[in-house]
């Protein structure tokens, strides 16, 4: 994230250096898609640029051959980058040599700038494949402004992960989904004890937007706007009350610090320091081979108002100069079709972003995945990251930083909020 907004000023140089050729390239994209899949006789060379590493390669080792052995004439060069990945896409585009298709999450920060494929006229021009068959809120992950620049490799949402054996330690039933912000703090209060806690509160401002949009509430306004009467609302502050309180009031959770020393949240829940925790889907596969018995669900919302939640989700898509793009369209399709997704769910690295796939292959019935599925149905608020282009340069950091203050006695939340939104308001009024 911090990489983005260093490279802010090489890609906006970038922009300007090719702005006629963005301005040409989707015109051309049109005549180049209308035959869909339509084929060279040349033999050619496609880059496809991944963060994925080790282990986490071959399904797409395996989608990348199958792709091969359908497009003779076509050969697929794999460049996986887990390190330093943002900078290095961004450098490729300055550099006007970027990988023909790629993984991307931050859509909004490249689109604007014109670095990525608007995919909406291949998809209009193309009967053999359709978003539809994706989670409509996925779809909506990948898009800006009604545009579709990405078509999901897969997802992943928050719930609460909870250790069985500490439930059974002191007799509590495990939880069950509906549960409310007072029945989770309980929970928590009788599951903390001697150097064992209930919860782990992390500052993120990822991680805290489902818990201030369940209590109606929201950081900044749907345009991406506004912060002033968004992070300084009585819904918001009172549910980032609740939330820091956990550690400020109520010592349910372990202090940064004191996570840091033990390995971190995930590494506490392994070895029985932490009852619950809030994650996405990528611990399953570590816990599934620990010893560990352990459960998911739906996280909590407060008395009488609904649970919303967030997704994680990344797309593939295609550089905006190429000299290949209807050749780069079938590679971009070929990693995203339903073969694919089922290729990385049967590997166990990731969730089908297809509702039809979860059910074929019993996703939703699975006790463990199937949290992660029934939590789609409740990501409906665009995360705040997709809303301005700007959001982790002028909202993400300030934000972060005001709750830190708060963890760490430094100001109440009624305080610091409220002096944060008007700080934000001032660096967006001196940007414009």
């Amino acid at each position: 994230m911090q990489n983005i907004q260093n490279s802010s000023l090489a890609i906006r140089i970038f922009y300007k250096r090719h702005m006629v050729i963005l301005c040409v390239v989707p015109i051309i994209s049109i005549f180049l898609v209308l035959g869909c899949s339509k084929q060279d006789g040349d033999t050619i060379t496609l880059r496809y640029m991944t963060w994925d590493s080790a282990t986490g390669l071959e399904p797409e080792r395996k989608i990348i051959q199958r792709f091969e052995a359908t497009h003779p004439n076509i050969k697929v060069k794999l460049e996986p980058n887990s390190q330093g990945y943002e900078d290095k896409i961004i450098t490729s585009l300055v550099a006007g040599k970027p990988p023909d298709v790629f993984l991307w999450w931050n859509f909004t920060k490249l689109a604007e700038l014109g670095g990525l494929e608007d995919l909406t006229p291949y998809l209009e021009n193309c009967s053999d494949f359709s978003v539809d068959m994706f989670y409509p809120n996925l779809v909506k992950y990948n898009s800006v402004k009604g545009h579709i620049y990405g078509l999901p490799k897969d997802f992943t949402a928050r719930v609460i992960f909870y250790n069985k054996d500490l439930f059974d330690q002191v007799g509590l039933p495990y939880p069950k989904d509906d549960w409310t912000w007072e029945e989770f703090l309980e929970i928590a209060k009788k599951l903390t004890h001697d150097d064992q806690y209930g919860f782990y509160v992390f500052a993120g401002t990822y991680h805290l937007q489902p818990w201030v949009w369940s209590n109606g509430g929201d950081l900044v306004s749907p345009d991406g706007n506004q912060v002033i009467g968004y992070l300084d609302s009585p819904e918001t502050i009172e549910a980032i009350k609740f939330y820091t309180d956990l550690y400020v009031r109520y010592g349910v959770s372990p202090s940064g610090g004191a996570a840091a020393s033990l390995g971190g949240a995930q590494n506490m829940f392994l070895t029985g320091k932490l009852a619950m925790m809030d994650n996405g889907r990528w611990p399953v596969l570590k816990l599934k081979k620990s010893k560990i018995r352990f459960g998911t669900v739906l996280p909590p919302h407060p008395q009488g108002k609904r649970l919303v939640t967030v997704l994680h989700s990344a797309g593939q898509v295609m550089a905006t100069i190429g000299k290949h793009k209807s050749q780069a369209w079938e590679l971009l399709k070929a990693m995203s079709d339903e073969e694919a997704q089922k290729i990385r769910a049967e590997a166990g690295w990731a969730l089908p972003a297809m509702p039809a796939l979860t059910e074929k292959m019993g996703l939703d019935r699975d006790p463990v995945e199937s949290a992660f599925i029934r939590a789609v149905e409740y990501a409906t608020i665009t995360p705040c990251f997709l809303r301005t282009s700007d959001w982790w340069e002028y909202f993400d950091k300030p934000i972060t930083d005001a709750i830190d203050k708060v963890l760490l006695g430094k100001g109440t939340v009624e305080e610091v909020l409220p002096q944060t939104a008007q700080e934000i308001e001032a660096r967006l009024r001196r940007r414009r």
